[in-house]
């Protein structure tokens, strides 16, 4: 069972809730571990990553909690949950929790005074054997953005085993203002020069290696050259003359590493007579300076709405059916994740798919409106995408890695393209992504999706 399974209670009659609510104060210390959290644990020298999200019921009387992670006796991705609340007869709390390779916890907590003791047994397997455990977890809130949970006392099957430390992280998921501020002014900057039709101050705007993935191309424009001549291209057909006002707006923003920021937003193209001819939704990464003072694009990967209806643009380059970056180790990850999402989305399988991304991950895609945040807001946006679908049967949904960058050990950027096809071999549609990644146990996770249909 693994060490985070650590929250949480069986079931209350309505009656039993109603005549006994969690003491006030017992309630006011749980509410410090309340949240979504990063956590790691070292097992046998390795670093286990997590993540848990942590909710109080409507009531403010039962918290439940659930999460993903790796099961510290296999290594193997596992899923785990669970519910903590209150005892009327006892007066204490009791947990219990389970996880998705079949494990099982249960625990009290003695929350008086200073103390938070846990004393806990789980059942789990290891190598296809029984593994019975009990010890004594001791929560410290170092902070109300950190916390700890040790194990003492273990015992493994009657035998006495090490200790083990699992320390939480908040997951802080408003956005950031700093990184707010300098993405607002990055692109305040960018929309004056665009005005201008300057393509080469456009350009410098981006990393030497700078990557775009628009919806005006059918292949990402990788590097300095190649982005300036893109821009002019795009100058060279009129797209600044018009008249016409572009804006954009930043919805959200975060630091990512230390020198990077993920953000999302939208973009409107507004003709001089105000009917808007265009407008989409745009997520980029940006490298700072080391005073915080500018940025630069890494990646732009920006992407008009998909109309409900439109005559396909001609695609005059195959489809790539399979990458050499794939057989790296960032590629294969990266790649990994690719797969599983388009299994569980040619399935219809979207719990699946959203759990191919972080507790806090966003989305934002041409298919649907609006951008979506968090698991829950994130499985209505795949179900709304395939009710629009629906008229296609047997959607075979490809998509390949061209680029991938590690920003840090734990965080990545990637890109590539992707295709629709029906059950002929037919294409429905086609576009790039261009995409953030969080590395944890050697396997991808996505931060942000941002992708969209080729409309030049």
């Amino acid at each position: 069972m693994r060490l985070l399974a650590f929250l949480l209670l069986g079931f209350f009659t309505t009656t039993s809730v109603l005549a006994q609510e969690m003491p006030t104060q017992v309630r006011d210390k749980l509410n410090q571990i309340v949240g979504t959290w990063d956590c790691e644990t070292t097992v046998d020298g390795k670093i286990i990553g997590e993540e848990a999200s942590i909710r109080w019921t409507p009531d403010r009387n039962t918290i439940i909690y659930r999460g993903d992670g790796s099961n510290f006796n296999t290594e193997i991705s596992a899923t785990f949950s669970g519910i903590l609340g209150w005892d009327p007869v006892g007066k204490r709390v009791i947990e219990q929790g389970f996880n998705s390779a079949g494990g099982t916890m249960t625990a009290t907590h003695d929350l008086s005074g200073d103390r938070w003791v846990s004393p806990m047994r789980s059942i789990d397997t290891k190598e296809g054997e029984a593994s019975i455990e009990t010890c004594d977890r001791i929560f410290r809130i170092k902070s109300n953005n950190e916390w700890s949970i040790k194990k003492t006392n273990r015992i493994v099957n009657g035998v006495p085993v090490k200790n083990r430390i699992t320390r939480f992280r908040r997951i802080v998921t408003d956005s950031d203002p700093i990184a707010e501020e300098l993405v607002k002014a990055e692109i305040d900057q960018i929309l004056e020069i665009w005005v201008k039709g300057d393509a080469d101050a456009l350009a410098q705007e981006f990393t030497s290696d700078g990557i775009r993935a628009t919806n005006i191309s059918i292949r990402p424009i990788v590097g300095h050259d190649a982005i300036q001549e893109s821009f002019a291209f795009e100058f060279s057909a009129g797209a600044s003359q018009s008249g016409a006002k572009m804006s954009a707006n930043v919805d959200y923003a975060r630091f990512i590493t230390d020198k990077h920021i993920a953000a999302n937003g939208t973009w409107r193209l507004t003709e001089l007579d105000g009917t808007v001819s265009r407008q989409g939704k745009w997520g980029n990464v940006w490298i700072v300076n080391d005073d915080r003072s500018d940025c630069k694009l890494v990646l732009e990967s920006a992407y008009a709405d998909a109309p409900h209806q439109r005559d396909l643009p001609k695609r005059d380059q195959d489809f790539p059916t399979d990458s050499e970056l794939g057989k790296t180790e960032l590629g294969g990850m990266v790649q990994r994740n690719v797969n599983r999402f388009i299994k569980g989305f040619s399935n219809s399988d979207f719990a699946t798919v959203t759990r191919e991304f972080t507790l806090d991950g966003v989305r934002s895609v041409s298919s649907v409106p609006g951008s979506y945040r968090g698991h829950a807001a994130i499985l209505r946006s795949l179900e709304t995408e395939d009710k629009s679908l629906e008229a296609n049967d047997d959607v075979t949904l490809d998509a390949v890695v061209l680029n991938a960058k590690r920003l840090s050990p734990t965080i990545a950027i990637a890109n590539g393209v992707w295709q629709l096809t029906d059950q002929d071999g037919n294409l429905i549609d086609y576009g790039q992504w261009g995409n953030v990644i969080r590395i944890r146990n050697g396997e991808a996770k996505l931060l942000l999706e941002s992708a969209g249909s080729y409309q030049p």
